[in-house]
């Protein structure tokens, strides 16, 4: 299962688009917990901490 990030945010900066990301990583996982999901930053040219510590960050953290 693929998250194209491109679709939901033109770029990886705000927390808000971060916290995003976590709910639709959680919902794919929910729904396909074996299954491996790939996020895709194709055409992504900006990034910042906040971005994935609202996303990644929460669930490393949380231990997901």
């Amino acid at each position: 299962m693929t998250i194209f990030i491109k679709e939901f945010t033109p770029n990886a900066l705000s927390e808000n688009a971060g916290s995003e990301l976590r709910k639709r990583i959680l919902s794919l996982h929910e729904e396909n917990p074996n299954e491996d999901i790939t996020l895709d930053f194709e055409g992504i040219t900006l990034y910042a901490t906040m971005f994935f510590n609202a996303s990644i960050g929460f669930l490393i953290k949380e231990n997901k």
